[in-house]
């Protein structure tokens, strides 16, 4: 007997769990697409300032070894900005450089006027080298 009443409210019962089936989820209409692609990251310089290291001169002077990169098949030409800040002071330097094409060169740059040891015992330094 109480089959025969489960039975009867069995389809009420259910009739809540299935009225609400899954249907389309997310927004009916999708958002536009950005009319400049942020995923473009513009064009690239074709040099590039890659790794740099700090030496000392013959005169204990700092010297930066930079590793410049020519990012195209052709010989390219550009102006090599390295800048150092150290303890407040600010330092900068240009030079010229040509790179072959695919190839990548070392140039220095040279700060006569730092002192070697000096700059390692710097309380803060900063460099930061660009190719224009």
């Amino acid at each position: 007997m109480k089959r025969r009443a489960l039975l009867a409210t069995l389809p009420f019962t259910l009739s809540g769990c299935l009225s609400a089936l899954p249907g389309p989820d997310g927004p009916r209409m999708p958002p536009t697409e950005p009319a400049d692609n942020p995923r473009d990251d513009g064009e690239q310089k074709p040099l590039v300032a890659g790794d740099f290291r700090f030496k000392r001169n013959d005169e204990d002077r700092l010297r930066v070894v930079l590793t410049i990169t020519n990012r195209t098949d052709d010989e390219q030409t550009g102006t090599v900005t390295g800048t150092l800040t150290l303890d407040g002071e600010t330092y900068e330097r240009t030079t010229e450089v040509t790179v072959g094409g695919d190839e990548t060169t070392e140039i220095e740059l040279l700060y006569e006027e730092v002192d070697f040891d000096e700059f390692r015992e710097a309380d803060s330094f900063d460099f930061s080298a660009s190719v224009d």
